[in-house]
């Protein structure tokens, strides 16, 4: 049985690749200040800021694998306090890539789209980096120092996660059926562009990556589908049978935003798929194991 640790695993992401993992590994889950809620899996308290904390539970799990994603996902939140976030995901990063280096531990590093500016979409793994918010700027930090620190790493850069979280982080799809369930009018951006990542699916990565031990380097796991935020919870609502009427159509120039965004960070994931057998979901795919799952009821 493989042994896997993962930080930020009270988060939404963490949280998903938890309830999948632990089927069938011995998972750690790694965390701050609240404990993930699983009783599947074993907790594991500590801060990646403090490089000895992270060193020793390394060494008390011992994985065969960790699995990197705490962070500051919130770019208004990195916006407004910056020196947390490049503490939280520079610093932080830093000190597990150093861990899994004395160590021996397999490295996965959890990224993000937005290390692109949205210039022009359709982004593939060769294509430059640019930052254009806090956020952005100490996630392309992030894997630089990943890549430095183990250079047999991989680092996933992932698009808009949805699915299903747990009860500290149900995530947006809960959100915005709680909202249209109590009557209220949402707006969508009908020119802000992503690949909506269905979030177990992250866990297939992790899964294609353990049958494949040589595997290294960069790989996006974007969405098979390029939508407008108002595409996609067209989509949902139509899925949930939410009439339109409760949909808003609105631009994302006119946000009371702090960070800026790109207008098309989205992702070819051609990569991944034919490297390690990963086939990105189409965001109906996905919305029909979420209904599966019961969370239209």
């Amino acid at each position: 049985m493989t042994r896997i640790l993962i930080t930020g695993a009270s988060g939404f992401l963490g949280h998903n690749l938890g309830q999948v993992l632990c089927r069938r590994h011995e998972v750690f889950a790694g965390f701050c200040a609240n404990p993930p809620d699983n009783g599947a899996w074993t907790p594991v308290q500590f801060d990646v800021t403090k490089a000895g904390d992270v060193s020793a539970k390394i060494e008390q799990a011992r994985p065969d694998l960790l699995i990197h994603s705490a962070a500051i996902s919130q770019p208004d939140e990195c916006e407004h306090r910056p020196e947390l976030a490049r503490d939280v995901i520079v610093t932080g990063t830093q000190n597990v890539a150093d861990g899994c280096r004395r160590n021996s531990v397999r490295l996965l590093h959890i990224s993000t789209d937005l290390v692109f500016d949205g210039r022009r979409g359709w982004y593939t793994e060769e294509d430059e980096v640019h930052a254009i918010s806090v956020y952005s700027n100490t996630k392309i930090e992030a894997e630089k120092v990943a890549r430095d620190a183990v250079p047999s790493s991989t680092i996933l850069r992932v698009a808009l996660l949805f699915g299903i979280g747990s009860s500290s982080h149900q995530g947006s799809i809960v959100s915005i059926l709680r909202s249209w369930r109590e009557g209220r009018v949402l707006t969508f951006y009908t020119d802000q562009y992503r690949t909506p990542t269905y979030a177990p699916q992250v866990a297939e990565v992790v899964e294609r990556l353990l049958e494949n031990p040589d595997v290294r380097g960069v790989f996006h796991l974007g969405g098979a589908d390029r939508v407008s935020r108002f595409e996609f919870a067209a989509r949902l609502a139509e899925k949930a049978g939410i009439a339109m009427q409760f949909l808003r159509p609105g631009s994302m120039f006119d946000s009371q935003a702090v960070a800026p965004r790109g207008v098309d960070c989205s992702l070819v994931s051609k990569k991944i798929e034919e490297v390690i057998g990963v086939r990105p979901l189409h965001c109906r795919e996905a919305l029909d194991l979420m209904e599966q799952q019961g969370i239209f009821q």
